[in-house]
């Protein structure tokens, strides 16, 4: 059992509760409870980051509406996609200065929209 959790292999379900099972028997185990430590922090650091990927695109979502309208709703795939807080953090301070949503799109690397 050690040698999957060593492995990196996720065990099946079934076999995983199992092992844990086996551990709470066993009493405390340090091993256990520090991986247990480190997969907590792990998961409480990937929320805060997804929280704050999430606030920052609602941001820069809010300022190109307020800034350019209704046509600023096509960018919203495109800025949803975005993972980088920093190039949020970015294209926020851009959209904020941007003289019409053509610089914008320039900034963040699309092309300007088709005059047609």
């Amino acid at each position: 059992m050690l040698a999957a959790f060593a492995g990196r292999r996720l065990p099946s379900r079934k076999m995983f509760l199992g092992f844990i099972e086996e551990v709470r028997r066993m009493g405390e185990n340090i091993l256990f409870d520090m991986l247990i430590e480190e997969g907590i922090e792990k998961g409480i650091e990937k929320g805060i980051e997804k929280g704050n990927r999430k606030g920052l695109t609602a941001a820069l979502l809010k300022v190109l509406s307020r800034r350019f309208g209704a046509e600023a709703q096509e960018m919203a795939a495109r800025v949803g996609a975005i993972e980088d807080p920093g190039e949020l953090e970015r294209l926020i301070e851009e959209a904020a200065v941007a003289p019409d949503l053509d610089a914008f799109r320039t900034a963040m690397g699309s092309p300007p929209a088709d005059p047609s």
